[in-house]
């Protein structure tokens, strides 16, 4: 079949692919396997009725209309099926007689119509293996609930503008709750780790009681690499990050990394390591580690005052030996820096973690034993203008009257700032936005607009999928100032394209 689509830019190596909206779940994921293969993009990110085109390179095309020509047919034939077992008893399901009332059904003919029908996943988002869910009757679209729950449990299945939806694990959640599973929806050490992908045909089971939990992970394995130092206090947040991934997108997770990873690469350059080897990410406050074996390390980022054996010395590269503790301390004049050893750091990994592993008091770091080339401490690195976030205009449109609104005034950053986001709000008037848009694929530097009028900036370890304007995109060479954004830092856009 044939389906014209709209296309515009998202930053500097994005594109956008916009569908109508009553596209079908069969179709969008048709489209989204022929663009990737038409244009081989480093990520595909399905949204509701879009489809988000990540690459390595900055490109140089321009907004359009795409004819595209898909075989629905080709993928559904492709689509694994499942059979999930869930329970409607009242202790799984505390919104099921709301619902009841909604629907003015009786519950029996509910779970008849759930189990009756076949359910597609139509795309992945909010959280590691959460899966979007097509076909349920066409009188089902059911608000959220007015007020959210602080936790909703592992396996609940949720209702909620005319999709379902199993929780893969404890979370925040305002969805209707109308049943329970105990099937692994993600599972870290299972290959691949979220049970569902787009396009999988899946049917409910009611049961009476739910099976025992089962766990396709493997007894975790002893941790690998050769001990190199022991974690004595671990600071305010100290992080075994490698570099991004884009690779992870297809498993319904963000490329994670360094979120500056030119400082982790400058750090590991200084101490002989390959730039891809895993270094600590330090925020506001380094660790304190003592080494029990001969090594070198390097630091990058903010400043600091750092400590060998209790004195204080200078420089950014130091040399130890069995035995010397060294203590990082306050970073004086950013929020982050990063700490690379020499040989790498190991990353007791499973198939897919879904975050960087974070750093505890009494934690044994060890040698990833990356082959070593000769060290190359370098120059400082000049930057400039860090209060200037260069963006590009899409993959929404705005307004140019709000458009200039956003560019001449300052915005400031606010204490909700994480690997996730950064949230900023304006110095002045605040701007209307959609309360929500048709969920659609996000990426490392998206700038989504909110409808209180605040800023939220996607860091490294943000939401793949999500339901607000995203007005503009950070452009890559800028990346490295959302790192350092500290509470009260006040910012300016600067529209490049």
């Amino acid at each position: 079949m044939r389906l014209d689509a709209k296309v515009t830019r998202a930053g500097d190596r994005g594109l956008f692919v916009q569908l109508p909206e009553d596209v079908s779940s069969d179709v969008l994921v048709a489209v989204t396997e022929h663009l990737h293969d038409r244009f081989a993009p480093s990520a595909a990110i399905a949204g509701h009725s879009s489809v988000l085109l990540l690459f390595d390179r900055e490109l140089e095309w321009f907004d359009g209309e795409l004819l595209l020509e898909v075989e629905p047919a080709v993928s559904r034939a492709k689509a694994a099926r499942h059979t999930i077992p869930v329970s409607f008893d009242e202790r799984n399901a505390p919104d099921l007689e709301d619902v009841l009332a909604q629907l003015t059904i009786s519950r029996d003919e509910f779970v008849r119509q759930l189990t009756s029908v076949a359910l597609r996943v139509r795309f992945r988002g909010f959280l590691p293996g959460f899966a979007y869910l097509d076909g349920l009757p066409d009188a089902w679209n059911l608000q959220r609930r007015a007020t959210s729950r602080t936790r909703v449990p592992q396996g609940s299945l949720g209702l909620a503008a005319g999709m379902a939806g199993f929780y893969p694990s404890d979370s925040p959640g305002g969805w209707n709750v109308v049943g329970r599973a105990s099937s692994a929806f993600w599972d870290p050490w299972r290959n691949p780790p979220a049970l569902f992908a787009p396009g999988d045909l899946v049917r409910i089971e009611a049961v009476a009681a739910l099976p025992a939990p089962v766990s396709a992970s493997p007894a975790r394995s002893a941790s690998r690499g050769t001990p190199v130092a022991t974690c004595v206090t671990a600071g305010q947040r100290s992080l075994i990050v490698g570099p991004p991934n884009l690779a992870r997108y297809a498993e319904g997770l963000p490329p994670s990394g360094a979120f500056d990873p030119l400082l982790a690469a400058r750090a590991n350059s200084a101490v002989g390591n390959p730039p891809e080897a895993a270094v600590l990410e330090c925020t506001l406050v380094g660790p304190e580690l003592r080494f029990e074996a001969g090594c070198r390390v390097a630091w990058e980022g903010s400043a600091i005052r750092w400590e060998k054996n209790g004195e204080t010395i200078d420089g950014r590269v130091i040399d130890l030996r069995p035995g010397d503790g060294l203590r990082v301390g306050r970073l004086t004049d950013a929020l982050r820096g990063w700490l690379a050893v020499s040989g790498g750091l190991a990353i007791d990994a499973a198939v897919c973690d879904a975050a960087p592993v974070g750093l505890a008091s009494g934690d044994a770091l060890r040698s990833s034993e990356c082959a070593l080339v000769d060290a190359n401490p370098l120059g400082p690195l000049a930057r400039y203008d860090a209060r200037t976030l260069s963006v590009s205009a899409g993959p929404h449109t705005l307004s140019e009257p709000d458009r200039r609104k956003i560019a001449e005034r300052e915005w400031i950053v606010t204490p909700s700032l994480d690997r996730t986001g950064i949230r900023l709000q304006p110095a002045g008037a605040r701007i209307s936005a959609p309360a929500s848009v048709p969920t659609c694929g996000m990426q490392r530097g998206t700038v989504q607009l909110h409808p209180n009028g605040d800023l939220v900036i996607m860091g490294p370890d943000h939401p793949i999928t999500g339901g607000y304007l995203q007005p503009f995109t950070v452009i890559t060479q800028d990346l490295w100032k959302v790192a350092q954004l500290q509470p009260g830092d006040r910012i300016q856009w600067h529209f490049a394209g």
